[in-house]
C-alpha cells in the first residue's frame, strides 16, 4: 500500500512538474532492538538550505523522527538493569560511521519543538541535484554507556583500541544476535557500529531536485550561470523591446508562471526558459560576447556537402556588421557577407543585402551542415547543402 501511495505521489509530482519537497521512499525499515525497544520511525525529508560551493549547488536536508519506544524524550534509555544514552546517525550509505563521528563529522539533532517524541536530524553533507541516480541515506541509533562527560565520540575513542571492552558492556546489556557481531576476535569497533546500523537502521531513496532561482533582472549571462549551477537547462524563448536603455540585456522573467516560480523545486536537467529585454533604438538583435559567440568565432573551412567540394577557408569574427549580424572575413560570395550565432549549435549565414543564405545546425564536435537559401534573383537551384568544419 505504502509503495503504491509513494508511486501515485511521484507521478503527480512528474505530471505537475513543481513540488516543495523532494521525492523520498523507505527502503529498508528499521527494526526493534534490545537497546532501545520498538524502532524509531522515519516521518519526513525536508531541504533545509542551498550552499554554493566551487560555482556548483549543493542541498542540505534534515530528516525526523519518531523516537524509538524505551528513548525517554531525551536521547536515554533507562531501565532496571541499565541507563544508555542514544546516538542518532545519519550519512549516505557507505560512509564509515567510526571515521564520520571520530572526525567530528557528527549529526546535528535537536528536539522538534511541541513534539517531545520528535527529533530532528540535520545532514552537514551538502548532495548535488540528480534526475538519473538516487541518494541513499543510512539512518540508525548507536547506544553508548550513559557516563557523566562521556558522549558517543569519547565513547568510540575510549573503545577503539580495546573494542573487547564495548563487546563485554554491550553483552551485559542484552544478547547481542551472532548475525550482527559476527565473531568476537573478527569484530573491531568500526563493523560493530556498521552491523548495529545495517541491522536495526534504515535506508531511505531521496531524488535531490533544483531549487528554481530569482533569474529576474540579471544579465542573460548571469542568468545562464546560475540555472548551470543547479544543473538545469537555459535557453532564451525571445527579446522584448524595451525605451530604457539601462535594461538592455537583463532578464524579463521566465517564460512560464508554472511550474518556474521561483522558490520551486523541479527534476535536475530541466529546461527552464525566459526572456531578455532589449533596448529600442538598437536596430538588431545582436548577441554580445557570450560563450556561444566566443566558441563559434574564429577560422573555418566552408563547402558542399552533397558534393564533397571545398570552397574556401572562413573567417567567423567577432566585428560587428549589418543586421545584427557579424562579419564573415576571408575570399567568400556576398552570399556569405555576415554570420549570426543562435545558441551554441545554430549558424545563420547573410547576403549583403541582409537575405538569409543558409542555416547551418551543428551535427557534430565543430561539425555544421545547412541547406542553401537562394537570395531573390538568384538563377542557380537551391539543392546545394553547405557545411563548416571548424
Amino acid at each position: 500500500m505504502k509503495k503504491v501511495i509513494f508511486l501515485i505521489t511521484t507521478f503527480i509530482f512528474v505530471i505537475s512538474g513543481t513540488s516543495f519537497a523532494d521525492p523520498w521512499r523507505i527502503t529498508k525499515y528499521p527494526r526493534s532492538s534490545p537497546f532501545y525497544g520498538q524502532p524509531f520511525k522515519v516521518l519526513k525529508v525536508d531541504v533545509v538550505k542551498e550552499i554554493i560551493k566551487d560555482g556548483k549547488a549543493y542541498y542540505q536536508y534534515k530528516i525526523i523522527l519518531k523516537r524509538p519506544s524505551w528513548d525517554d524524550t531525551t536521547g536515554v534509555v533507562r531501565t532496571n538493569s541499565f541507563n544508555l544514552r542514544l546516538y542518532y546517525f545519519a550519512a549516505g550509505v557507505g560512509k564509515d560511521p567510526y571515521i564520520s563521528i571520530y572526525r567530528g563529522l557528527t549529526v546535528g539533532q535537536h528536539k522538534k519543538h511541541g513534539h517531545p517524541r520528535k527529533i530532528v536530524l540535520y545532514l552537514f553533507e551538502g548532495y548535488r541535484p540528480d534526475n538519473k541516480y538516487k541518494k541513499r541515506i543510512r539512518i540508525g541509533l548507536l547506544p553508548y554507556p550513559m557516563i557523566a562527560g562521556y558522549d558517543v565520540r569519547s565513547a568510540i575513542g575510549v573503545h577503539r583500541s580495546d573494542y573487547k571492552s564495548l563487546l563485554s558492556v554491550l553483552l551485559q546489556i542484552a544478547t547481542i544476535k551472532e548475525a550482527i557481531l559476527g565473531k568476537i576476535k573478527d569484530v573491531t569497533i568500526d563493523s560493530v557500529l556498521d552491523r548495529m546500523l545495517t541491522y536495526y537502521g534504515a535506508v531511505i531513496e531521496l531524488e535531490v531536485l533544483s531549487k528554481v532561482p530569482n533569474i529576474r533582472g540579471m544579465s542573460k549571462d548571469r542568468a545562464i550561470n546560475e540555472l548551470k549551477m543547479r544543473r538545469l537547462i537555459p535557453c532564451i524563448t525571445g527579446y522584448k523591446v524595451t525605451n530604457n536603455k539601462r535594461l538592455h540585456g537583463k532578464v524579463i522573467g521566465y517564460s512560464r508562471k508554472i511550474p518556474y516560480v521561483t522558490g520551486n523545486r523541479v527534476h535536475a536537467k530541466t529546461k527552464l526558459c525566459f526572456n531578455v529585454w532589449k533596448y529600442k533604438k538598437y536596430s538588431d538583435n545582436r548577441v554580445e560576447n557570450t560563450s556561444s559567440l566566443n566558441s563559434l568565432a574564429g577560422t573555418w573551412k566552408f563547402g558542399r556537402a552533397n558534393t564533397g567540394q571545398f570552397l574556401s577557408y572562413l573567417e567567423l569574427t567577432k566585428k560587428p556588421g549589418k543586421y545584427g549580424a557579424y562579419i564573415i572575413g576571408g575570399m567568400h560570395h556576398e552570399n556569405e557577407s555576415y554570420w549570426k550565432p543562435i545558441g551554441s549549435d545554430t549558424i545563420i549565414f547573410y547576403h549583403a543585402k541582409g537575405y538569409k543564405t543558409t542555416v547551418f545546425r551543428k551535427v557534430g564536435h565543430n561539425f555544421f551542415k545547412g541547406r542553401f537559401i537562394p537570395p531573390p534573383g538568384w538563377k542557380g537551384g537551391n539543392v546545394t547543402i553547405h557545411y563548416l568544419k571548424k
